[in-house]
C-alpha cells in the first residue's frame, strides 16, 4: 500500500476545565471493533461521501462523528487545528488524520455501548498514568497528543503541528517525525530527536535540538 493510499479522518480533542486542572474527554471502543479494538480514543473517524459535500469535509466529519460516538453537539467553526498525523508507509490501515481541539460548551454524552462501550473525562496526567500501568491502551498519536497536553501545564498547546511517521528503530519500534535527525524526508541536524519508543511502558517521547555540553536537558515525556 503506497502513502497516497492513505484515507482521510478527523478526530476532536475535546476538553474542559475540572476539579483536577484540563480534562480531556476520552471513549473506549469495542474489543470487538474493527478499527482500534478496545483502545481509549478521542471522538472520530473518517471522512464519509456526505462529508464531501461540505465546504470542508474534515471538520464536517469531526463534528459527524462527535455527535454519532458521544453525542455532543459541536459547531465546526468551534474546531481549532492542532496537529497532523500520517503513519508509516508499513502501516496495514493508513489514515491521513486531522486533529482539532475544542472546549466542552455542553451536553451529555452519550455512548451507543456497540462501536464505543465506555467514556471519562480524565487529565492527561492521570490518562497517561493509566496507559503506564496497562490499564488503557492507546494509538501513539493519542499518547502524543496526551503528553502534549501533560506538557504544557494550562492545557495550551502549540500548534498546529505535522507527524509523518517513519518507524527508524526495531525492537523496540522506534517512530521518528520531522526534525529528527533520522526523519528522512525532514531531518534535523545530528543529534536532534523528534521520536517516540514504543515497546515496553512508560513509552518515551523525546524533542529536543542537538545536545552539547551546554546544551539544557532535552524536553522528554514518560508515564
Amino acid at each position: 500500500m503506497t502513502m497516497d493510499a492513505a484515507r482521510e479522518a478527523a478526530t476532536i480533542v475535546i476538553t474542559r476545565l475540572g476539579p483536577a486542572g484540563t480534562e480531556v474527554l476520552m471513549l473506549r471502543r469495542s474489543p470487538d471493533s474493527p478499527a482500534f479494538p478496545g483502545m481509549w480514543v478521542f471522538p472520530g473517524g473518517t471522512v464519509s461521501s456526505a462529508d464531501r459535500d461540505n465546504a470542508d469535509p474534515l471538520r464536517a466529519a469531526a463534528v459527524r462523528e462527535a455527535a454519532e460516538e458521544c453525542g455532543l453537539v459541536i459547531a465546526p467553526e468551534e474546531l481549532q487545528p492542532l496537529s497532523k498525523w500520517l503513519p508509516p508507509a508499513t502501516a496495514r490501515a493508513r489514515f491521513d488524520t486531522r486533529f482539532y481541539r475544542a472546549e466542552f460548551v455542553e451536553g451529555d454524552v452519550r455512548t451507543d455501548d456497540y462501536e464505543v462501550v465506555d467514556h471519562a473525562w480524565i487529565t492527561a496526567d492521570a490518562a497517561l498514568a493509566r496507559h503506564a500501568e496497562g490499564a488503557w491502551d492507546f494509538m501513539p498519536p493519542t499518547w502524543v497528543t496526551l503528553a502534549r497536553l501533560a506538557g504544557a501545564g494550562n492545557g495550551e498547546v502549540e500548534g498546529p503541528d505535522e507527524f509523518h511517521s517513519h518507524v527508524v528503530g526495531a525492537d523496540p519500534t522506534v517512530l521518528a517525525w520531522h526534525g529528527d535527525e533520522h526523519h528522512p524526508y525532514h531531518p534535523g541536524p545530528p543529534g536532534a530527536r523528534h521520536r517516540i519508543t514504543l515497546g515496553a511502558r512508560p513509552w518515551v517521547y523525546l524533542r529536543h535540538g542537538p545536545r552539547t555540553a551546554e546544551t539544557a536537558k532535552p524536553k522528554e515525556a514518560v508515564a
